[in-house]
This record gives structure tokens, sequence and C-alpha cells, in this order.
């Protein structure tokens, strides 16, 4: 029987929601969007270098670190997970269960999230 894997890492960088896709009513990258997301990809790069994506079924926990307290919880969660796809795992329809947790910056932190993944025994 294997021991199940997890991975971890930490993406400094404000939390951008999935509604931040929309240019007007167009649908279309908006350049806040896509650096988030390029910034969770290379993270989540390095965080796996010479590691196989996890398998199976996966627990998934995402800690928000806001500016913001009215920034909705669920709205980051689609980028994250959309860009962890080929890295962390192989894609997020392994995850079958998503916890999200939403803490409040104090005066010296930065805005970001922490992202852990484990593979479900």
């Amino acid at each position: 029987m294997s021991v199940p894997r997890g991975i971890s890492f930490h993406v400094p960088l404000k939390p951008v929601s999935v509604n931040r896709r929309y240019v007007g009513r167009t649908f279309r990258l908006s350049p806040e969007y896509r650096a988030f997301h390029d910034a969770v990809k290379a993270c989540a790069t390095r965080a796996t270098r010479g590691l196989r994506p996890l398998e199976g079924p996966l627990s998934v926990d995402l800690t928000l670190l806001l500016t913001n307290p009215r920034q909705d919880i669920d709205g980051p969660a689609k980028p994250i997970l959309d860009a962890c796809n080929g890295k962390v795992w192989g894609d997020d329809s392994q995850v079958v269960e998503l916890r999200v947790f939403k803490l409040m910056c104090g005066e010296d932190d930065k805005p970001g999230v922490t992202v852990a993944a484990k593979e479900m025994a």
C-alpha cells in the first residue's frame, strides 16, 4: 500500500476572482486575472519540480490572505484550481474535497494564497 502524497506552496500575490476574466461584457482574460493565473502556475511548477502529479481523488485546502473583508471566498478557487492542472494534479476534476479559508492581512502581511493538496487514502 502506498502512502498518500501531498504538495503545498504559497503564491505571494493578491487572489483574483474568476469574475476578473471578463473585460466589460465580453469574455477575455483581464491582465489582473492573467497575472494571477500565471503566478499560481509558476509557484506550482517550482513546488512540483521533480515530482509527478498527485493521483486519484484529492483533498485541497486554499488559504486566502486578503486585504478586503468583502472579497468573496469562492471567486479565487477556479483560477487557482485551473492553474494547477498538469502540475500539482492531472486535472482539477480529481478534487473531491475543497476547503477555502479566508484570513485578513495584518499590517505587516502581504496578500496571497497557500495551496495544500493531498491524495486521499
